[in-house]
């Protein structure tokens, strides 16, 4: 999941890459792996996607 990602961001598609990190970092989530969700989430800020702040703010809740 996360290669696809990587692909879609280096071909343009960040729609896409953003779509597939969320899923990926609430997988993580689901089996309790905070640390790798929490970098997924930080993957997909760097992405400025719609509603930023709202990742910005599960980031907070996970990370602290």
């Amino acid at each position: 999941t996360l290669r696809l990602a990587q692909h879609y961001i280096a071909t343009g598609a960040q729609d896409k890459a953003i779509s597939t990190l969320d899923a990926l970092g609430e997988a993580q989530m689901s089996v309790g792996n905070k640390h790798a969700a929490a970098a997924t989430i930080r993957q997909i800020i760097e992405l400025h996607p719609p509603r930023v702040q709202d990742y910005q703010k599960l980031l907070k809740e996970i990370s602290g």
